[in-house]
Formats: structure tokens, sequence, C-alpha cells
């Protein structure tokens, strides 16, 4: 670890489905001055290791603290500075928005009030990169009463990636950023998909919940909603039991019987002849093929591939088997420097291809540095 002199820094809280992130990000050059990743099991662990992890800062004046924000809901739709009012909304948002993710996040949150009391507190909605998307993509085909009285729309997911990922993408594969059209792949245990045209987003694939989108490690992503009316009319299925099947049990889970649905797992399963953990990972590049033949439609056309996110960044043979058959968008890898190990952030095209493929590390904790920066007005400094 390196060893910095006293500095000003941003604290990131980070909670994910599956993990629990927190990192600290100095303010001026944007280097991770300590940081940690763990395994999500539960709300009382993730808050006994942030209070642990903020008790043994040594060297550091933390100037914020941002947190990540899955599910705002219509009422948080935007990064915001932490009040009163603001938990109270906080704590009114119905648990069903983001079971996985909003509860750690107000448990975090209600933590990092007890360990820093004078510190304030900015909370980033992922939801809010998505906010200006066009109508068409927003609104869904259902009667219009049940859009405006009870807020059912597309809010779009992983906002805070997909913002750095579009950003970052342009830069790599110099790209004039104002005009270019990206597609993102954010593939980790969540994953989803977004379409950005001059860093303005257009289309993503998750909706109204993380749940929708394409299939992902335990969540199924897109349904006939006609099964689920099966199920719990004709089958007489509990509710509580469809709800824990579409949040933990589905995906590829569901498919391979990998408990968790982690990929390195599944791929290791299927090089050894596991026909399920085959079947799910064809099944998840054949949804994220389309999807990414999708987000290219919507914007008529696209100039750059990114994918990101712990398997977006670590496996080479998921980026290969989802861009088969995508000649005819332009996009061609080049297998040598998709199988490449070396810096995360690189471009992994074919020297032949018209789109530019590339690979970069998700960086959530900067984009809530970032917009912390801008909200309180801390110093200044240029993005990475």
């Amino acid at each position: 670890m390196t060893t910095h002199h006293p500095t000003d820094a941003v604290l990131t809280i980070n909670p994910g489905s599956s993990s629990f992130k927190i990192a600290v990000i100095e303010l001026h050059d944007f280097s991770t001055i300590k940081d940690t990743e763990l395994h999500h099991t539960s709300i009382a662990a993730d808050s006994h290791a942030l209070g642990k992890f903020v008790q043994h800062l040594t060297g550091v004046t933390i100037k914020a603290v941002a947190v990540r924000l899955v599910h705002g809901g219509p009422a948080i739709t935007s990064p915001a500075i932490l009040d009163e009012t603001l938990m109270n909304l906080l704590e009114q948002l119905p648990p069903s928005l983001a079971p996985l993710h909003n509860p750690p996040t107000i448990a975090a949150i209600r933590q990092t009030r007890e360990e820093l009391p004078d510190i304030p507190v900015v909370v980033c909605p992922d939801t809010a990169f998505f906010t200006s998307l066009p109508e068409t993509a927003k609104i869904y085909p259902i009667p219009w009463a049940w859009s405006f009285e009870h807020g059912i729309h597309r809010y779009g997911f992983h906002g805070l990636s997909h913002a750095y990922a579009c950003r970052r993408a342009a830069q790599i594969a110099s790209v004039e950023e104002s005009r270019a059209a990206v597609v993102t792949a954010h593939l980790g245990a969540g994953a989803s998909l977004s379409a950005c045209l001059g860093g303005v987003p257009v289309d993503t694939t998750m909706g109204f919940t993380p749940l929708d989108g394409i299939a992902m490690a335990t969540r199924p992503g897109s349904l006939d909603p006609g099964i689920l009316l099966f199920l719990l009319r004709d089958k007489g299925i509990d509710l509580t039991e469809v709800e824990q099947m579409l949040e933990h049990g589905s995906g590829l889970a569901g498919i391979s019987g990998v408990a968790d649905g982690d990929m390195v797992t599944i791929l290791e399963k299927a090089k050894e002849g596991h026909a399920r953990s085959s079947l799910a990972i064809s099944v998840y590049c054949h949804r994220l093929r389309a999807a990414i033949a999708s987000m290219a439609a919507s914007l008529g056309g696209i100039d750059v591939l990114a994918f990101t996110g712990g398997v977006g960044e670590a496996s080479p043979a998921i980026r290969a088997k989802a861009t088969e058959g995508l000649e005819f968008l332009g996009i061609r890898l080049s297998g040598t420097k998709n199988e490449a190990q070396g810096a995360t952030d690189r471009e992994i095209s074919a020297e032949d291809s018209e789109v530019r493929t590339v690979v970069l590390q998700a960086r959530e904790d900067l984009q809530m540095t970032y917009l912390t920066m801008e909200i309180l007005q801390l110093g200044q400094g240029n993005e990475a």
C-alpha cells in the first residue's frame, strides 16, 4: 500500500448486491489512498467493516462521504447532501424497489453518521444518470395511471458506472466524447447496458427495478410477466418464494445450479463438461449479444463498445462469446488483445474493426468523488 502524507480525501461507500466496497480517494490527483472490498454477507457485517475501516484511517482528512444509492425512486433523482428531509425520504423508499441494495445502503449511512458525525454525506443515486432518458425509452406500455400515479417507468441502474465508463471509453478509444456513440456493458453480479450519445444516455436495459434486462448472477433479467401470474395464480406459489427466487435463485444460478451464480466457477465447471453450466453461459451471452445490438440500434450506430464490471473486466471468454456474430455492426475483437493480461483500461479491437472495443475498470468511487466535489465545491482538479 502506498504511503501518503496527510491529505484531503473523500470516503466512498458502494453497497452492491454481492459486495461492499469502501475507498478513500485523494481530492487533488484522484488516487486511491486506501480501499477494501468485502463479500456482502449481512447488513451487520457491512456496518462492522465500515466502522473498523473508518476507525483505522490515519494521515487523511475526510472532507466528505459519498454513498451509492441504487434506487432513489421518484423522490430522489439527483445527488444531494444528506439532511433530515433526505434521510426521511430514504427510509420511506419501498423495500421492493431494490431489496438487495437499499437496506445495506441506509444502514451504511446510519453507521457513517455515527462514526463521522460532523462530515457531510452526499447521496449519489444510480438512477440519476438516467433521469434524462427520452420518453420513448422511459415509458412502459401500461395503463397511463400506473405510470404517473405509481411512478412506474424505466429508471435505469448502474448509472454511476455507466457515466464514468462512457467518458473513459471515449478517451481510451481516442473518440471525441461530445459526439461519441458509446455502448457500455457493466457486467458483474448485477449487469446492465447503456447507450450514450455525447455522454448523454438514450437507452438502458434495466427498468423499474434492478431485476430487468439481461440475465445476471442470481437475477433473471427480462421475463414474460405471464410466468409470474401463472406461478402465483395457477401453481399457488407463495409471493415470498417468488420474490426469493427472482432475487437469489434465477439467472446463472438458476440455470447452472451454482448457488451464487459466480461466473468464474461456472466457466470452470463448463470446461469440465457440466452441461447446465455450459447452457448458462450460452444463455447469458445470447442475451448480452442481443442487448448490445439493441443499444446500438437506439444510437443509430456505434463508435465504442466498453466492457466493465467484474465479469466484463476479467473474462475474455465472455467478451469473445458475447461479440460473436456482431461483425455486421462493425465489432471485431483481437483474440490476442482480448486474452492479454495487463492494464485494465485498454483497447481490444482488431485492427480492421470499425468499432473500437475497450475494457475498463469500473470506477463508481471516482464518479461519486467527482459528483461530491461538484456539489460541495471541494478543491480543484482534472478528472481522470
